[in-house]
């Protein structure tokens, strides 16, 4: 789901979270960094704490094995992908 409003630039985004539905199918967020480095920021942290169990950055070249999942403390957790 793509938050309408999201504002994005060369090094950061902003969320527009008020226009999230209330939807408890929704688990966490997934977004990339412009760098190969697939790990959170200290924004990154502060948006997890705040938004769901599960979240995913990817990193450029933005290939099968540039991501990493974290759990709401920004611990990094197994996550496997399925077809």
């Amino acid at each position: 789901m793509l938050l309408p409003g999201t504002i994005s630039g060369d090094s950061s985004a902003i969320f527009q979270f008020h226009m999230m539905p209330v939807d408890l199918s929704i688990v966490g967020t997934i977004h990339s960094h412009p760098s190969p480095v697939p790990y959170p920021s200290a924004a990154d942290t502060a948006l997890f704490e705040r938004h769901g169990r599960v979240h995913i950055i990817t990193g450029k070249p933005y290939g099968k094995d540039d991501w990493n999942a974290f759990d709401h403390r920004s611990r990094k957790i197994p996550m496997e992908v399925v077809d």
